[in-house]
């Protein structure tokens, strides 16, 4: 993530909890359009998100004493709209609202470059979201579309790094199957007589059901494995679906509320032992704990043994038990009717499994602005989105053609979240290429690739 993204964030929260409203103003104006987005992507509904997004910065006005790491501003928010937007999709069920929630844009009939479209490519990737659950989309759009990774991730969603990087690794391959399954049910039906036949009862809501049929077939059948190795990655889609920001009308309306609450006591701590530093509860609790826990209440009342602790801390809390060793065998003193030692056996933690190396370049999406231009001298913008587990460490576009006036190979700038853009400029006629490539911080590449054309005629 670059730094340039969280830049002054420290400094804000500290002028802003001295009550400098202009200070929590530019918190808002850093961060609606992006919360708002992702409020969006989970609830599909312009009314709850904006909601959750207004709901969001009220509860940080509130907090924002409690924040412990004024740096982490940005992963503290997007940690708050998630509590906010996971709890307004559980008090409305699972029922998904019919606004904004896309079109079946993509007959039977349609030609993969329609369907794949940039003002298509919105529609048909929610269709597919639905799908998941609301975790899910939750991690994936906090990676993808968000930009946040590693530790920002981490604290996001409230785990540890290599716990957020193995969660997200299993979502990526779960939805480029899921999502590549859905865009092959609509588009590859003529191709294979066996998916006709699977997609006969379909109404063409992609449920879970579906998804998990019409990737079970996909995945056993030459024709249409095939077919989805030709359509565009279902993440450079996700990635790609234009950003739905917060309207204007909001921001007065949300610093009203903050300003109304600004003399009013603080809110408490978050009501669960795992919130630190001021974030809110994890999204995904670990239950497995509960289990053992009990167990080990239960071995206490059965068997006579003598437990030392460490002094109290400072602060008058629970004694601290030293860590325990794997296998470790305990012997205590046996009760006078029985002749032998009672011996129990303690396992010890399990060590978080480190993540695998990072052997595959960032995802990468980018588009030009237009294909075809009739003017002598211009630009073409062209942007790029480049996401990767390992930070993004570099994103370039080369250019080639005649007469051009911009470098024919330049760093692209970022522009926010997980976007890059630059502009190729010409003064001449023909045909002009052009390839981004990004670089993740461990020397891993990807590329994509397009071209336009200058033309004296009309286009």
């Amino acid at each position: 993530m670059p730094d340039d993204v969280t830049a002054g964030d420290a400094e804000l929260v500290d002028a802003a909890r001295s009550g400098d409203q202009a200070a929590f103003a530019a918190i808002y104006d850093r961060y609606a359009d992006r919360l708002h987005d992702f409020c969006h992507s989970v609830l599909r509904d312009r009314h709850d998100a904006a909601d959750a997004m207004q709901d969001t910065f009220v509860l940080a006005a509130q907090r924002l004493g409690q924040l412990r790491d004024p740096s982490k501003l940005r992963p503290w928010l997007f940690a708050i709209a998630r509590h906010e937007a996971l709890r307004r999709a559980k008090a409305r069920g699972r029922a998904t609202p019919t606004e904004d929630a896309g079109v079946d844009v993509a007959a039977a009939t349609a030609s993969p470059e329609d369907v794949v479209s940039r003002r298509d490519a919105g529609a048909i990737v929610w269709d597919a979201a639905a799908g998941l659950s609301d975790r899910d989309r939750v991690l994936l759009d906090l990676h993808l579309r968000q930009g946040l990774d590693g530790q920002e991730l981490a604290d996001a969603i409230g785990t540890t790094a290599s716990q957020a990087y193995v969660l997200m690794s299993r979502l990526r391959d779960q939805v480029e199957r899921a999502l590549g399954a859905l865009l092959v049910a609509r588009l590859g039906r003529e191709d294979c007589e066996q998916l006709q036949a699977v997609l006969s009862d379909w109404d063409g809501t992609f449920s879970p059901v579906w998804r998990k049929r019409v990737a079970r077939h996909v995945d056993g059948c030459q024709v249409c494995s095939e077919k989805r190795k030709t359509l565009l990655s279902p993440l450079s889609l996700l990635a790609a679906a234009p950003l739905v920001p917060a309207p204007m009308v909001l921001r007065d309306q949300t610093l009203d509320r903050v300003r109304t609450i600004s003399n009013v006591r603080p809110a408490g701590a978050w009501r669960h032992p795992s919130a630190r530093g001021g974030f809110p509860p994890p999204m995904i609790v670990n239950r497995r704990r509960r289990p053992l826990l009990a167990a080990a209440a239960a071995a206490l009342f059965l068997i006579p043994a003598v437990i030392v602790a460490e002094p109290r801390g400072r602060g008058g809390g629970e004694p601290e038990v030293a860590s325990a060793r794997r296998d470790v065998t305990t012997t205590t003193a046996a009760p006078t009717t029985s002749t032998a030692p009672t011996t129990t056996t303690t396992d010890a933690p399990v060590a978080p499994v480190a993540p695998p190396p990072d052997t595959t370049g960032p995802l990468l999406s980018a588009v030009q602005g237009d294909d075809c231009y009739s003017t002598f001298s211009g630009s073409n913008p062209i942007s790029a989105t480049a996401t990767d587990p390992s930070s993004v460490a570099s994103v370039t576009l080369t250019a080639s053609g005649p007469n051009m006036t911009s470098p024919g190979s330049q760093a692209m700038s970022p522009s926010g979240g997980n976007s890059y853009t630059a502009s190729i400029s010409w003064n001449g006629l023909g045909t002009i290429s052009w390839t981004v490539t990004a670089a993740d911080s461990v020397g891993n590449t990807s590329s994509s690739s397009g071209s336009f054309i200058v033309q004296t005629t009309s286009c």
